[in-house]
């Protein structure tokens, strides 16, 4: 396998776009995907959704644009079922054209974010990102814009084009493109059989294509460990576990099921002097993309969210994610796909009673044994009581990664952070209505 990406077939000023955006070598996805789109040939990805898996088409793509003579003509087109995808496409591919001249479109709809690229939408840029509905609009109203020069397009997350209704608009546009050209199509679930309307759609749009599948594994630096506690137990335990396990300097996820969650955990971590970022569906649109910014920015340690606003957003690396809701294993796959990917990390995850069939299930889809954590014994437990050092092999398991336990809190800090939070409940009569609320 390739060890750079010189050796993929990239020319040094994209790689110097890619070592820009973070990445000084290829991953394996990269490994397996840009040849392929160097060659010419049609690729079909079946992979997570990742800035990663951005970079392999959009580095490969520029570069082949780059080694021709532009023609003041669309010659790539990528088309995201949302607009918050194309935004976060477009910034990767700035940072990765930046050194080869190359002209890059938006085309969104109204956005203040957008005015930047309005000039260059309009002079038909050499790559332009769209969603297919303005695509299909601007097409109708701008006779100069056309894409008979097409050299290639990308469906990015393609099975989400199509079940948000974009099958006639796709189609609509692929006949205004040029016959010979080459597709690319990336698929955001990763389902263990194609439906086939996917095939079919495949087949229509493709000619002979290379498939890339990459099911999303647990790396061997991340650590699973499973709290089994019940549902009121939950806010001190995720309390106990951003004040005393994780270290400050650690990123975190929390998943949470609702918007009503995320509000109420905010409020409980602000009384304590933490300052989380939230994200959810229902925000508004710029202050989702400013909480999310301020965490990958290392302005916030702890992003808040539903696995709603998440799937719409590209995935911030974290050293950790806590589930505050047991999760369905594609789901918690999905979760930790950006964990643990520069060094050691840990998911947590919380289990109650109704979870276990779900964590049985979760074993059999991992082929991994779940190792039960023995409690502290009644000899421990009144040798360090005095001092609170009681911790349980669940505890322990921080320090070794790989393992996959389940277990308790230590009993005494689980006690401790069960009376912190009552009085936070207590001394705040908004944080009580909230519980009340939920």
């Amino acid at each position: 396998m390739s060890d750079d990406f010189e050796s993929l077939g990239l020319s040094s000023n994209i790689i110097e776009g890619c070592t820009r955006n973070g990445y000084n070598r290829p991953y394996r996805l990269h490994q397996d995907v840009i040849p392929g789109i160097l060659s010419g040939r049609d690729v079909v990805v079946l992979a997570p959704s990742c800035s990663a898996r951005i970079l392999s088409f959009v580095a490969p793509l520029l570069d082949k644009l780059n080694r021709q003579p532009s023609i003041n003509s669309i010659r790539a087109l990528i088309l995201t079922p949302t607009k918050d995808l194309a935004l976060e496409i477009v910034k990767i591919v700035r940072v990765v054209a930046q050194f080869t001249g190359l002209r890059i479109g938006l085309l969104v709809g109204d956005n203040k974010t957008e005015s930047l690229f309005e000039e260059l939408t309009l002079q038909n840029p050499d790559v332009m990102i769209a969603t297919p509905d303005n695509l299909k609009g601007h097409l109708s109203h701008v006779k100069d814009m056309l894409l008979h020069n097409v050299e290639c397009i990308v469906l990015y997350e393609v099975d989400c084009l199509l079940s948000l209704g974009f099958a006639k608009h796709l189609r609509q546009i692929l006949f205004h493109i040029n016959q010979k050209h080459q597709t690319l199509l990336f698929v955001k679930e990763i389902p263990h059989e194609i439906p086939p309307a996917l095939v079919y759609f495949f087949k229509s749009v493709t000619q002979d294509p290379a498939i890339v599948r990459h099911h999303s594994q647990i790396r061997s630096t991340l650590k699973l460990i499973f709290f089994t506690l019940s549902e009121e137990e939950k806010s001190a335990a995720v309390l106990y576990l951003i004040n005393e396990r994780i270290r400050c300097d650690e990123k975190t996820l929390l998943f949470v099921p609702t918007e009503d969650h995320a509000e109420f955990l905010k409020l409980m971590f602000m009384d304590k002097g933490i300052e989380p970022s939230i994200c959810y569906r229902n925000m508004d649109r710029d202050e989702r993309i400013l909480e999310v910014s301020r965490f990958k920015e290392g302005k916030s340690m702890l992003l808040i969210t539903t696995d709603v606003a998440y799937q719409i957003m590209i995935t911030p690396l974290a050293d950790n994610v806590i589930s505050w809701d047991f999760p369905t294993p594609k789901r918690f796959l999905f979760r930790v796909m950006k964990t643990a990917m520069h060094g050691p990390g840990t998911a947590y995850s919380f289990v109650t009673r109704e979870d276990i069939p779900y964590v049985l299930n979760f074993r059999f889809f991992l082929l991994e044994e779940l190792t039960a954590a023995p409690a502290p014994t009644e000899e421990q437990i009144m040798r360090d009581a005095d001092m609170l050092e009681v911790v349980s092999e669940i505890d322990q398991a921080n320090a070794r990664a790989g393992d996959i336990l389940y277990g308790r809190l230590p009993p005494i800090k689980a006690d401790i952070y069960a009376d912190i939070v009552r009085k936070l409940l207590d001394a705040s009569p908004e944080l009580k209505s909230m519980v009340l609320q939920q």
